[in-house]
């Protein structure tokens, strides 16, 4: 499905995929750096693949965007206002 030219699959990915990487460092990485604080039940080991995931999607979207511009230099422009 898309909305006002954003595919909104994607964009759930893109969320899904930041929050497996907020519970990899809530669960896993924070261990891992203060043990002594507390203990899960569970761990997320492989959460830092969220990153990758992340990034893939995102270069997709910026990929897609290069459909709609007439030139790099529109593109740069667009790239710049939305950063």
């Amino acid at each position: 499905m898309k909305s006002k030219g954003r595919f909104l699959e994607l964009d759930a990915l893109r969320g899904i995929a930041a929050i497996i990487v907020v519970i990899y460092h809530y669960t896993f990485r924070y261990i891992k750096l203060y043990p002594q604080e507390f203990d899960t039940y569970y761990k997320f080991p492989y959460g830092n693949l969220g990153v990758e995931l992340f990034f893939i999607l995102s270069g997709f979207g910026i990929f897609m965007s290069l459909l709609k511009v007439n030139s790099p230099f529109e593109f740069l422009t667009k790239r710049f206002i939305r950063l």
